[in-house]
């Protein structure tokens, strides 16, 4: 497996990783309609390619990618803060193919995504997750302290999320 920086032709397959890992991931608690649009494979696939082409500001974010035959995972890393927290970094969104889960891919980019906020702007980390996340322990095991819970109105369903802090990303670095 290695860890690259994206390029543009990975948008199709990072949408479709997105939409997958909603579908997997949070079908247990999320309102079915809310949920249909966000796991919508071709939906993503158009919303990543647009985001890639036009919004996105490589001065202030990065995506990193797994890939081991073609890509199973991503990282999208962002400059700033989120609750408050006084972060420098943002882990906006981590996904890793459901049947490739368990092999290392999301402790490596949680490292890539470490060293680019490391060599950009050096200081804390903040990583939200929902609250019901099955996966949600993996960010503990890495060192993520649970900083912060948030309740966001989805769909006219309340959703809690929990914020992790890593004060020092470095540990993610060694923990890789």
């Amino acid at each position: 497996m290695i860890i690259r920086s994206h390029c543009r032709a990975d948008a199709g397959r990072i949408g479709e990783i997105l939409a997958d890992g909603w579908r997997d991931t949070y079908a247990a608690f999320m309102p079915a309609d809310y949920l249909a649009r966000q796991s919508d494979r071709a939906g993503r696939r158009a919303e990543i390619v647009d985001w890639l082409h036009g919004e996105f500001d490589p001065a202030n974010e990065a995506i990193f990618v797994a890939e081991q035959d073609e890509a199973m995972g991503f990282i999208h890393m962002e400059l700033g803060d989120k609750g408050e927290l006084g972060a420098t970094g943002i882990v906006n969104l981590l996904y890793v193919d459901l049947g490739r889960r368990g092999h290392g891919a999301g402790r490596r980019l949680m490292a890539a995504g470490a060293r680019w906020l490391l060599d950009a702007q050096p200081g804390p980390l903040v990583l939200s997750a929902f609250e019901l996340n099955p996966g949600r322990g993996f960010y503990g095991a890495l060192g993520g302290i649970e900083a912060k819970r948030l309740t966001h109105s989805i769909a006219g369903s309340n959703i809690v999320s929990v914020l992790y802090f890593w004060p020092d990303p470095a540990v993610l670095i060694r923990a890789s």
